[in-house]
């Protein structure tokens, strides 16, 4: 759960006040929690995230280790304080949209080039650490043709999800039902010394692991760790980050690394579209 007051200059991201991790969250024996919400301290209180003065937003993120997980249900109530503000009306949101817009489009057209520093293509940025300690990312923009392939080599570090995904230039996610543009950490196979090695190329390269990038020749693609149980440097979670001819592939991976033939790669794909939908089921 994450606290942010509203963005001054509308460009879409407000200062971050308050984040509260899952391992940081008690639960019951059958796994429900209440979280409280108040301007009062949370220094010495579980479950609680202090809140600031005026607008602020309230995020929750579910990152799905699995894609058979359901969505925490989650409901708000008020239970006291002074009155909150009126309600915006129609009017007031459509100007106030229309005011935020121009800083709004500047601020995240520009965004996917200054997050990893609009780095050369086919190399890896990071592992970079994320704000309250709650994982890493790395990434970059990759740039291949018909016949080359992106090799990238990591390590769990003990994370209880990881996550690769491609988007396009505009950072625009492709097609992740009936294509791999993505992987996360019940759907990865592990090399036999229990690392990963991912293989981003437009035509499939036989390894289990393939990020399938769904015809674009460049684009952005990042990786992520999060749920460290005892915290983590993010040193090793990158071994390399090499391009390769597809033709030369098989030379530079490492022993062990998971292959498929094009049966097992239908029946990789398959679940992808059901369990996709899970997600937007109402329990």
């Amino acid at each position: 759960l994450k606290l942010e007051e509203e963005p001054a200059d509308h460009a879409g991201m407000g200062a971050h006040l308050f984040m509260l991790l899952s391992e940081h969250i008690e639960t019951d024996a059958e796994g429900r929690f209440r979280i409280t919400l108040s301007q009062d301290s949370a220094k010495g209180r579980s479950n609680h995230i202090q809140i600031g003065a005026g607008r602020q937003s309230l995020y929750a993120r579910d990152s799905f280790g699995d894609w058979n997980q359901s969505a925490t249900p989650l409901t708000i109530r008020r239970t006291g304080g002074a009155e909150p503000p009126p309600e915006r009306g129609e009017a007031d949101i459509t100007a106030r949209v229309a005011e935020c817009l121009p800083a709004f489009v500047r601020f995240w057209s520009g965004f996917k080039n200054g997050f990893y520093g609009n780095p050369e293509p086919n190399r890896i940025v990071g592992p970079i650490g994320r704000e309250a300690s709650w994982g890493f990312l790395a990434g970059g923009r990759f740039h291949l043709a018909d016949d080359e392939a992106l090799v990238i080599s990591t390590t769990s570090g003990g994370a209880r999800y990881t996550g690769f995904q491609v988007a396009d230039p505009w950072t625009i996610a492709p097609d992740p039902l009936y294509r791999q543009s993505s992987l996360n950490s019940s759907q990865v196979a592990a090399n036999a010394d229990g690392s990963f090695t991912y293989v981003l190329s437009i035509r499939d390269p036989g390894v289990h692991n393939w990020i399938d990038p769904v015809g674009l020749h460049q684009g952005w693609f990042n990786l992520r760790w999060q749920g460290f149980p005892d915290g983590h440097s993010g040193e090793g979670l990158v071994r390399n980050c090499i391009r390769v001819k597809l033709e030369d592939l098989e030379r530079h991976l490492p022993p062990g690394c998971p292959l498929v033939d094009l049966a097992a790669r239908r029946r990789q794909v398959a679940p992808r579209a059901r369990q996709y939908q899970l997600r937007h089921v109402s329990t």
